[in-house]
């Protein structure tokens, strides 16, 4: 099986799907213009691998953001997405480009839930055709909806990954305290969240978990962004 174009690790495993009820996260912090800057280091040795760029600003009723990596290898990583924040968050397009030696192949993938159409591309395979976006669909939103998510608490909602045609994955976030990181010198606190992921596809369920540090300055949903990944397999 391809690598899904959110770079999400799955491990196959044989499980009854029960259906998920789709409930958007309700806004309790509105959205608005951000810049801001990200640097990259790999989890051995600290060097700096990449440097990002994060854009958001208002279109309309509709929100978008913009980001981009750029790694020393020469590889892309460009993720934009558009959203709307009236009561609660609803992702209304979304587009992913990755490319590099950093990634196992390049990917393109892009849909809009005003079409209802999606396009893919995973190396030399291509896809398109109709796609149902569940009303909780949050590619590209999982850190802002966390932030959103009162202390203690956790929501629901799903992702659709590529291979290149789409697969849906169940996902359940929550927030788990806070713990210390760096900017230069100074230290502050972040926000420590989980978030589990199931793929549901052909009657198999896949469980992919992975925990990372929201902190103010970095505060984007991108799967590779996060802190730490790990996959479990679950019966």
């Amino acid at each position: 099986m391809r690598s899904p174009a959110l770079l999400l690790a799955v491990v196959l495993a044989v499980a009854s799907a029960s259906p998920a009820t789709a409930a958007p996260v309700p806004v309790r912090f509105s959205e608005s213009v951000t810049h801001g800057f990200l640097v990259m280091k790999a989890v051995s040795g600290g060097a700096t691998i990449a440097h990002g760029e994060f854009i958001q600003y208002p279109q309309g009723e509709r929100i978008h953001n913009q980001l981009t990596f750029r790694f020393t290898d020469g590889s892309l990583y460009d993720e934009q997405v558009t959203f709307t924040q009236r009561r609660v968050f609803r992702l209304m397009s979304y587009k992913l480009v990755q490319k590099g030696p950093s990634f196992p192949e390049p990917t393109e993938v892009a849909f809009d839930r005003d079409s209802g159409r999606y396009r893919a591309r995973a190396g030399n395979e291509t896809s398109e055709g109709k796609l149902d976006l569940p009303e909780d669909l949050h590619n590209g939103l999982t850190g802002l909806l966390l932030k959103n998510v009162p202390p203690g608490a956790g929501a629901s909602g799903h992702l659709v990954a590529f291979t290149p045609r789409p697969h849906v994955l169940r996902t359940t976030m929550s927030r788990q305290g806070e713990d210390k990181y760096l900017v230069g010198e100074a230290t502050h606190l972040g926000r420590l969240q989980n978030a589990e992921t199931r793929l549901i596809s052909n009657g198999e369920r896949t469980s992919y978990r992975s925990s990372s540090l929201n902190t103010k300055s970095a505060q984007s949903a991108s799967p590779l962004a996060a802190g730490s990944a790990s996959s479990r397999r679950e019966r």
